[in-house]
């Protein structure tokens, strides 16, 4: 059944056309299609290569990464690989290439709380925090999280990978693609689609 379409009155029909079109490009890609750019998001049907062997701890539902060794710094660009349920005991993720379907961008505000007489250094003379006394949230940080959904039927423990960096709420940016990279090699990297394999 071919769908009808009406312009709204007034508005004429070329116009109209057009406008449809610049809507449906939008919804088909909504990242910019330059990897230094931190609005650059894998298409669908990339692949996250994991090419060593990752230890998850017990009672862990994943594990981190940082210029390219286990574990990660708040501020700088890090990636989480998410299982779906902790693990009961230390486990080890085996090498293997998961399908990257869903790629979205999101931020979480991390709330900060200080204790009364915290002394703090920001690039100048120390000075000491005075409010925020008993517990209260004090200054907030930002996670910028580029989230990619993973399938792989053989593998179905494994969800998804988050890359993502501690910034000041609206003033920082995702991480970019080329810096995922960093971050990931040598124990993984991404080929996007329709490239070949490093």
């Amino acid at each position: 059944m071919r769908a009808q379409y009406s312009s709204p009155s007034g508005l004429r029909a070329p116009l109209f056309l057009a406008a449809v079109a610049v809507l449906a490009a939008g919804c088909q890609y909504s990242g910019s299609l330059d990897p230094d750019s931190p609005r650059y998001l894998p298409p669908p049907g990339s692949v996250f290569h994991l090419d060593r062997p990752l230890p998850v701890p017990a009672g862990l539902a994943g594990a981190e990464i940082q210029s390219g060794a286990v574990g990660h710094g708040e501020f700088a660009p890090h990636c989480i690989l998410r299982l779906r349920e902790p693990v009961a005991r230390d486990t080890t993720l085996a090498p293997g290439d998961f399908e990257i379907t869903r790629t979205v961008q999101r931020t979480t505000i991390l709330p900060v709380r200080w204790e009364p007489g915290t002394r703090i250094q920001v690039a100048g003379p120390a000075f000491t925090l005075a409010m925020g006394g008993g517990g209260d949230a004090g200054p907030t940080d930002e996670y910028y999280v580029t989230e990619m959904s993973l399938h792989n039927p053989e593998r179905p423990e494994v969800h998804r990978l988050d890359c993502r960096q501690l910034d000041d709420p609206g003033l920082g940016s995702h991480v970019t693609f080329r810096e995922i990279q960093a971050t990931l090699r040598p124990i993984a990297w991404i080929v996007p689609a329709g490239t070949h394999r490093p």
